[in-house]
């Protein structure tokens, strides 16, 4: 009965060994190629903290295995694909093992490859640059850069052979073109008058190692020709620049022309006169005169009114001296009216000068 029972418990301590130490493998792997990245993912059911994924890396012309440990489920091939032009156009074998503790589960399997001449479970494909389509008289015009130009890593990892080539389907037939390594890549096509102007665009690069087969167009259809408005533009702007100027010169004529003159400041035309109470200071109001005079006589005219207007205050001033008036005094006065007929010379001849 002992041996019974000991046999019994045996069984459950080796079954609860190999409970404990089961581990699930990943499922669902898959490799996700987004012109020019190259990602793996996958699930698992039983993530913990210290589970662990090994990932193994083996391209078909190398035996070396590339091992990367991660703790997520996911995983960046970039660096492994566009090493070289071999790495590129390679084929590539991906195993992934999960790891809790010393326990291991089995491997999750994937291929793939960018080569278009070999077999696997993933065909990565590159996308087209952008492309334009642009209507024509005679149709439309295809172009976009050259992918080998347009992808770094392309240019990059490819030999000094690689050519582009490309083909455009549409109603009227196919057209192939190749660009070379050139920097962009131009087809003309003809469409009749009737027809939708509209292309299935595909794309290969082929090279001495293999191919690469682009991802297909369906459909682009041909956009109206974009007329170029700089010229129009250019020529707008400068005549509205001439425009502008003359309006200018045509505001500051007329201001000029109905502008009045400014009267003569006062401090300007102080005559110093003297009184019998001694020295005073009295103003004269030239400012009619003076407008009068340079807007309706001739220049002659007005410096001879200017030398007649000095002779008269010559003549006031002497009358109104007085006789007992000392050498020092008569000569400060008549300094002081010298200054200011000088100054009243002066403004009428600014005014003179600006209003003419």
């Amino acid at each position: 009965m002992l041996l019974v029972g000991g046999a019994f418990t045996a069984l459950l301590l080796l079954l609860s060994g190999l409970s404990a130490a089961f581990v699930p493998p990943p499922s669902n792997l898959t490799v996700i190629c987004t012109s020019p990245s190259v990602n793996l993912s996958w699930e698992f059911s039983e993530q913990q903290t210290h589970t662990q994924f090994k990932i193994d890396v083996r391209g078909s012309g190398n035996k070396e295995i590339h091992t990367v440990w991660v703790k997520e489920r996911y995983f960046d091939a970039f660096d492994f694909v566009w090493k070289s032009e071999a790495s590129f156009m390679d084929f590539y074998g991906v195993n992934v093992t999960a790891f809790q503790g010393e326990n291991r589960s089995k491997e999750a399997k994937i291929t793939f490859t960018f080569n278009d001449f070999k077999t696997t479970d993933v065909k990565c494909h590159l996308d087209f640059p952008h492309v334009d389509l642009m209507e024509t008289d005679s149709g439309a015009t295809l172009s976009f850069q050259n992918p080998l130009h347009y992808y770094k890593q392309l240019k990059q990892a490819i030999g000094s052979d690689a050519s582009f080539t490309f083909e455009a389907s549409s109603e009227t037939g196919q057209l192939k073109e190749d660009c070379g390594q050139h920097e962009n890549c131009k087809l003309d096509i003809v469409f009749p008058a009737d027809v939708e102007k509209c292309v299935t665009l595909k794309g290969d690069l082929l090279e001495s190692i293999g191919g690469q087969a682009f991802r297909q167009i369906d459909k682009i259809c041909a956009k109206p020709e974009e007329k170029d408005l700089t010229v129009a533009l250019v020529v707008l702007l400068f005549v509205l620049g001439i425009v502008i100027v003359v309006i200018i010169i045509i505001i500051i004529k007329v201001r000029a022309w109905t502008m009045e003159v400014p009267d003569t400041p006062p401090s300007l035309i102080v005559i110093v006169r003297e009184g019998e109470d001694g020295r005073l200071l009295m103003k004269e109001d030239l400012t009619l005169s003076s407008r009068v005079t340079l807007s309706q006589q001739p220049r002659q005219h007005f410096f001879s009114q200017l030398r007649g207007w000095d002779e008269e205050e010559e003549r006031t001033t002497a009358e109104r001296r007085p006789a007992e008036r000392t050498t020092t005094e008569r000569t400060t006065t008549e300094r002081t009216e010298r200054v200011c007929r000088l100054l009243m010379w002066r403004t009428l001849m600014e005014d003179f000068w600006r209003t003419t």
